[in-house]
């Protein structure tokens, strides 16, 4: 019972990103945490969280796909970059799908980030032996 109530839940919020006309309010808060999750990654720079949020800012429209993937594109590590390209290739696409899998795409670069931060954080590995 709890799973169908979790996927009805999510498959509302979803559609009201798909509805027509569009909740542009609703839209306008997804993209808002996309930025905030890509300030996130460079959390002591806060020129680059407003270049961020003012590029991001604005008329909600297809453009801000591209745009979106090409910041995401400067924090991530290279071995994202074929998955990035791949979806840049398939522009514009259904805003709903496009933003679930950025979600699920910045979870993984966040992950990454932090794992090398943890390891830069630690030092060298001494080998002994």
């Amino acid at each position: 019972m709890e799973q169908q109530i979790k996927e009805a839940y999510e498959k509302a919020f979803w559609d009201m990103v798909d509805q027509d006309p569009p909740n542009l309010e609703h839209i306008r808060k997804l993209i808002d945490e996309v930025a905030g999750i890509l300030c996130n990654f460079v959390p002591s720079r806060t020129d680059i969280h407003k270049m961020i949020r003012d590029d991001l800012a604005g008329e909600v429209d297809w453009h801000i796909q591209g745009k979106i993937l090409v910041w995401v594109e400067r924090f991530q590590a290279p071995l994202y970059d074929q998955i990035t390209e791949k979806w840049k290739r398939k522009l514009p696409e259904k805003l709903s799908e496009f933003l679930k899998k950025m979600y699920e795409h910045l979870e993984s670069v966040n992950k990454n980030i932090y794992d090398e931060r943890k390891k830069i954080a630690s030092g060298p590995q001494l080998k002994t032996g």
